[in-house]
């Protein structure tokens, strides 16, 4: 779609210090608690919002967060949301 090899996207990447892979994920989880961090989206559930933002396995998301920001996706939208 983008006219480019795999091969010069990872060659790419690999000139910034990261992969494709690490960069979407990064910018998945962004969103994610971008979204969480959200009043207007509390009525969302988080499972919701993580399949929106492209993750499919609710284990890997809360693993991958909790890594990430130090705290689960429950404990950032409690503290978000009064």
């Amino acid at each position: 779609h983008l006219k480019i090899s795999l091969r010069t996207l990872q060659l790419r990447f690999a000139a910034t210090g990261t992969s494709f892979g690490r960069w979407l994920l990064e910018n998945r989880l962004a969103a994610c608690r971008q979204a969480l961090s959200d009043p207007a989206q509390a009525v969302c559930s988080i499972s919701d919002i993580a399949y929106r933002h492209g993750f499919n396995d609710l284990s890997h998301f809360s693993r991958a967060f909790r890594a990430r920001y130090g705290e689960s996706p429950r404990d950032l939208r409690r503290k978000a949301t009064p």
